[in-house]
């Protein structure tokens, strides 16, 4: 078995494939059962290698609820998004956040929207005031509207150093998307 634990269960199994799939080849070689993903790039590499126990099925987030902002400049600043915190300390790197920093301190015209979870929240600051971008970067740390939010930023963006630092569907609302 592929999955060890799947001996256990005695009705079907579906497995929901929340990784790309190209970065599962063992799955095309030995799983024995049907795979659900949640794309049609999924599907083709699956089909690509030759297995075809799947199927696609989007995922279940209500799109249509997120509306395009007026694209003009934040006073003249290109406004960048970021809706993943990080939740150990290697994250802030790892998750591009350090980068994003040194960033909008090089440039003056990026200013970066933070949606935050409270962990490390206190660090995060820190770190924003050593590179003195406090006036460049805003960190919710409170339950807000999203859409709200991304109608004010001209992009979402997701970081990510390798697959498993960025959380799959339906963790993250921005990575889902």
């Amino acid at each position: 078995f592929f999955l060890p634990v799947l001996k256990i269960f005695k009705k079907p199994v579906v497995c929901s494939v929340v990784t790309p799939a190209y970065q599962m080849p063992v799955l095309v070689k030995k799983f024995p059962y049907h795979v659900v993903v949640n794309n049609e790039q999924d599907g083709e590499f699956l089909k690509s290698k030759g297995f075809y126990r799947f199927s696609i099925i989007p995922p279940g987030i209500n799109t249509s609820v997120i509306h395009s902002g007026d694209y003009s400049y934040d006073g003249g600043k290109f406004v960048l998004f970021y809706g993943s915190a990080p939740w150990v300390h290697s994250h802030f790197r790892k998750k591009g956040f350090d980068m994003l920093l040194d960033l909008v301190s090089e440039r003056s015209e990026i200013r970066l929207v933070c949606l935050w979870r409270g962990v490390l929240y206190e660090e995060f600051l820190k770190k924003i005031k050593d590179a003195g971008v406090e006036k460049s970067v805003e960190v919710i740390n409170t339950r807000v509207d999203v859409n709200q939010v991304l109608s004010r930023c001209h992009v979402g963006i997701v970081l990510a150093e390798s697959a498993d630092v960025a959380a799959a569907y339906p963790r993250s609302l921005l990575e889902s998307l």
